[in-house]
């Protein structure tokens, strides 16, 4: 009996003990949502929420991208987030992409360059951004492959606790060169995706296991 008791003991100190200095856990969220924007003209009101593709140009009619994750899933504090696109067509030219945070709601299947919903315009046409997330990389002569950024993880934990909007996609240096990324829509397994690391809270496994303790004990009596 006090063997047991014992064991027990030693069984929630331990529990106790990892709990406190809980180790940081990864998952990856695919996107919910994704569309590019076209600022060419009469197709400034096209939708392209259901394309196999999104899309980046900053010169000519310029084009951006939106896509949204749904991270209110996530348990814990996320304390780190990485973006992952997958290159649909191989690039010459490097590329420095802006990833910054979308201010307005917006819906798939409505948004447009001068519409967030098509119903209410954007405050800003081609959509209206807020702080940079970070800068995507894409080097001299990309090959079709996976590229990711890391982003500001404080702005994915605020989404997982109040207002999400997703982010953007924006070049805007003049270049007329288009850049495809493969959509949700491709259901070749290449969407977009947010590989999310974040950290349980100790409480829930302490009180989980302590719980399992003391039935062990009942039984043993």
């Amino acid at each position: 009996m006090r063997a047991c008791k014992l064991s027990i003991a030693v069984l929630v100190t331990s529990v106790i003990l990892a709990g406190s200095a809980s180790a940081a856990l990864v998952t990856d969220v695919v996107t919910d949502s994704d569309a590019y924007l076209n600022g060419g003209g009469p197709a400034q009101n096209n939708n392209y929420g259901d394309r196999d593709k999104i899309q980046i140009r900053g010169g000519g009619a310029p084009r951006h991208s939106l896509i949204f994750f749904d991270v209110s899933g996530i348990p814990d504090t996320i304390i780190g987030a990485e973006l992952y696109v997958h290159l649909q067509q191989a690039e010459v030219a490097a590329k420095n992409i802006d990833v910054p945070q979308v201010a307005e709601s917006w819906t798939e299947l409505g948004v447009t360059w001068n519409s967030r919903d098509g119903v209410t315009n954007w405050t800003t046409p081609g959509g209206t951004f807020g702080a940079s997330m970070g800068t995507l990389v894409l080097p001299a002569n990309a090959a079709v492959d996976w590229y990711s950024v890391t982003l500001d993880a404080s702005v994915v934990e605020g989404w997982r606790t109040g207002v999400n909007n997703g982010l953007g996609l924006t070049w805007d240096d003049g270049d007329s060169d288009i850049t495809f990324f493969d959509s949700r829509e491709n259901l070749s397994g290449l969407s977009p995706f947010l590989r999310v690391t974040y950290v349980p809270e100790p409480g829930a496994l302490v009180l989980v296991v302590t719980g399992l303790a003391a039935l062990i004990a009942r039984k043993r009596r």
